[in-house]
């Protein structure tokens, strides 16, 4: 799935606007929820807090990114990492599964638009794993 570089990092914005917006969408709800009475744990809120600070991190470091190789390697990394930021929040949140399963959806989604086919397999399989997880868990 080599495109090369530029076309890598214009797919790559495209995709992080929607999931930074999407992350702020969900912090404040969650934070809105927890004002208007709603018992949302505080460890729900700095989860999401390091989410979004995961994403932001990633793209100044994707940015500097010399090859599409090394750009996916930062790519698959991201996706680890946020798979297991949503089975945490799903966990601590106590979230309908239906939702975590949404989030992993995307996740997925996401990954096989910027990552080759094999490391797309293998972020599928991740998330397989913590979704399990999540349901043996809870």
């Amino acid at each position: 799935m080599s495109q090369g570089i530029t076309e890598a990092r214009l797919r790559l914005a495209y995709i992080n606007q929607y999931r930074e917006l999407a992350l702020a969408i969900l912090f404040a709800l969650a934070l809105s929820l927890r004002v208007l009475g709603s018992e949302v744990p505080t460890l729900v809120l700095v989860l999401l807090g390091l989410w979004a600070l995961l994403a932001w991190a990633f793209v100044q470091v994707s940015a500097a990114a010399l090859d599409e190789v090394r750009l996916n390697r930062l790519e698959f990394s991201y996706f680890a990492c946020e798979l297991s930021l949503i089975t945490a929040v799903a966990h601590f949140g106590r979230a309908a599964t239906w939702l975590a399963l949404l989030f992993y959806v995307v996740t997925i989604l996401y990954a096989t638009m910027v990552l080759p086919r094999r490391s797309a397999l293998w972020v599928t399989a991740l998330a397989a794993a913590n979704f399990t997880l999540l349901l043996a868990v809870d």
